[in-house]
This record gives C-alpha cells, structure tokens and sequence, in this order.
C-alpha cells in the first residue's frame, strides 16, 4: 500500500512538474510569435526542468513547434532546448528514450526524431535545419555532435562511441577574405547503416552511406560514398579493410583504433 501510494505521488508530481514546464515553452514561443503543438507526454521525467532559448527573426517564417512525447521519456538533466520561433519544426521522442546529463538539441529548420528505447548520453549535441532521425535503440555516445542541414539518418541499433561527429555539409573554401559562414554550402545526406558501431573520435561527412552491421574503427575519417554491408572501415580517409562476415573481429572489437 506505502509502495503504490509513493508511485502515484511521484507519478503526479512528475505531471505536474511537466505542465509547468510546458506552459513555459507554451510562452517563451508565443513572445516570439510562434505555436507549440504538443503530442503525448503523460509520463515525462527529468532532474532539473529543460532549458528554453526560441530565438526569433530565424527560419522560414512558418512558426511552430510540434514537441511529440512517447511514453517513460526521461530528459535528463540540464537539457538545453534551442529553437528557432520562425521555423517549422519538430522533436519527436519515442517511448523510453533517453536524454542524459547536459544534452543540447538545436532545431532551427525542419525535424529531429529520436526513436524508442534510443539513448543520448551526456554532452551530446544535436542540430537539425532538415531531417535528422535517430533510429530504436540507437546509442548516440558523449560528447558526440550531428550537424544536419538536410538529411542525417542513423538507422536502429546504430552506436555512436564518444566524441563521434557528424555532418552533412560543408562550406567551400575559395582562398578569399569572406568569413567562412558566408561561404557556398555543399550539402549530401549521410546514412548509417542498421546495426552499425562508430568509434570514438571518428568522423563522418557528407555523402557517406555506410552499410548496414559495419564496423568504423576509431579516429577514423569516413568520406562521401557507399560501403558495403559488414564492413570494417578504418584510416583517413577510412577505406573497406575486410568483411566482418568473412572474418569477425577477434576479442569483442579491442583495438579497433585505426
């Protein structure tokens, strides 16, 4: 009896702390003349309620922001929510996804979907301005960074070690005096195959498309192309080293620094 009525107390303050919550984004996005649409979020949990910055004059002038909420989603703490309030945009978390300790999710322009049973871990950095998609079960490691500016998938029960990044695009370097922000974007979207491990401090850019159940050894640098299924990827630039079907990697993956 003391067990249920702990859980339905903590049930409620966890609701309760969540509709506060809410009605403060509810407002940080009406001040800057954009609507929240809110989907779901019966049993949100977080240590310390999210951050806010909706930052207005940005975007394509739409202003929305639809936030979607499985079930047992847990926030973590220190999360830092920056949106852009003129923008149509999006943040879906599946059921049971995770965010840990001072994650930081930017959507600018367009959608950033996390799927079920998926975690952030501490000091992650995502930012979308197309289509960035985190598939189920999917691990995302800390300190690990995905730049999207049009389309970034990382299919179900991807891993991403620490320190990972991703990006797909990149600004053209002419050798004149202009800032580089200024300069051409070239953009081509990145997919990470199922089943697949990055390892720490490796890179992907633009125009990868790894195979699903592959291997990317550690400090390595994927260029744009396509890679077989269950291969090992390793150098920079990475290059197919064998086929992990073939010949699995001995001892659970140790040393897989390139």
């Amino acid at each position: 009896m003391a067990r249920a009525l702990a859980r339905a107390l903590r049930s409620f303050w966890n609701r309760f702390r969540f509709r506060r919550w809410v009605l403060r984004l509810r407002f940080e996005l009406r001040r800057h003349g954009a609507k929240l649409f809110l989907d779901g979020g019966g049993d949100v949990r977080f240590d310390r309620p999210p951050r806010i910055k909706a930052y207005p004059g940005r975007g394509s002038g739409g202003g929305s922001f639809r936030l979607t909420l499985g079930e047992r989603v847990d926030l973590g703490e220190n999360l830092v929510l920056e949106i852009f309030a003129d923008g149509e945009t999006e943040l879906t978390l599946g059921d049971r996804a995770r965010l840990q300790r001072n994650v930081r999710i930017l959507v600018r322009e367009g959608s950033i979907s996390i799927g079920r049973d998926a975690e952030v871990r501490d000091g992650a950095w995502l930012k979308s301005d197309g289509e960035l998609r985190v598939g189920s079960g999917a691990t995302i490691g800390p300190y690990s960074a995905i730049h999207c500016a049009g389309r970034v998938v990382l299919a179900d029960l991807v891993g991403l070690a620490e320190r990972v990044s991703i990006a797909d695009s990149d600004h053209k370097f002419d050798g004149t005096d202009q800032h580089y922000m200024g300069k051409r974007v070239t953009v081509s979207p990145v997919l990470v195959g199922r089943g697949t491990m990055v390892a720490f401090n490796s890179v992907v850019l633009r125009g990868a498309s790894i195979g699903k159940n592959s291997v990317v050894a550690a400090n390595s640098v994927v260029r744009g192309g396509c890679y077989a299924v269950g291969s090992l990827l390793a150098g920079n630039p990475a290059e197919e080293i064998r086929d992990l079907r073939e010949e699995p990697i001995p001892n659970g993956g140790a040393g897989l620094a390139a």
